[in-house]
């Protein structure tokens, strides 16, 4: 299955969970049916997962309108004629990048092949998993890669210090935890077998560094994770077939759910 195919099927996906957690009812549910169009950053991630996946990043570059003004004029981006360049890429109907951001990718790709490349042999990249029933209604996830046996990998990219602390933030306040347990359970639902969640991180700015963060499956971090995305799903019953104006207009926030 493509990720085209992927994307228009109408279940319930895990980062679907982490928006009806994170957000209020309501700007989830209009954000469902009005998609903004990709940011930069978003863009530049996405390039990076597929080259991450499939092992070179200039596959994607005919895929991509790339801005090379600096390089192909020796000019910088506020001089004369910049804008009718960068609008004629706009033009041409592909995701827009900077050269610059094809150049973090490469430093990305480097870092990933160096400190996972032995971890991430064999195995399948971007496997589709769906149609599989959990807490009521039918759920599908896409695996960034998974290996041939004992773990669930997911790539991450991020510009954040890779302390413990921000992992720590990652892991609850960003809620990966929702992500680890609902791709866990998936994937045991499916298959009947337990797989420890792995998350593969490298920084987007030079050196690239890289960490490795694993949720284990009966962790506390599994656990509470399994809880909130069955709370999203019982969110998502209640309120995904709803007309807007009937839908609750706040979210409380409770000082006692930080961390959980």
């Amino acid at each position: 299955m493509n990720e085209k195919e992927y994307r228009a099927l109408v279940q319930v996906s895990q980062s679907e969970c982490k928006s009806i957690l994170q957000e209020s009812v309501r700007d989830w549910h209009y954000k469902k049916r009005n998609r903004k169009p990709a940011t930069e950053a978003m863009i530049r991630g996405t390039i990076c997962h597929k080259a991450i996946e499939l092992g070179h990043k200039s596959v994607f570059e005919s895929e991509y309108a790339v801005d090379r003004w600096p390089s192909e004029t020796g000019l910088k981006r506020s001089q004369k004629g910049y804008k009718e360049y960068k609008a004629s890429l706009r033009e041409s109907g592909r995701p827009y990048i900077k050269e610059e951001d094809i150049e973090k990718i490469e430093g990305m790709l480097g870092s990933v092949e160096r400190d996972f490349g032995m971890l991430c042999k064999g195995g399948n990249p971007e496997y589709a998993i769906t149609g599989v029933e959990m807490g009521g209604v039918t759920c599908k996830g896409l695996i960034d890669h998974l290996p041939p046996k004992d773990f669930i990998f997911d790539y991450k990219t991020t510009g954040m210090k890779l302390d413990d602390r921000q992992l720590y933030r990652f892991l609850h306040y960003d809620l990966w935890k929702v992500q680890a347990a609902f791709y866990h359970d998936l994937y045991k639902a499916k298959y009947g077998e337990s797989r420890s969640f792995v998350f593969l991180i490298v920084v987007d700015y030079p050196p690239h560094n890289t960490r490795k963060m694993v949720v284990e499956p009966y962790s506390e971090a599994m656990e509470s994770g399994r809880e909130l995305y069955l709370e999203a799903i019982e969110t998502y019953k209640k309120y995904n077939d709803c007309e807007f104006d009937d839908l609750p207009k706040q979210k409380i926030y409770r000082a006692s759910q930080e961390g959980r």
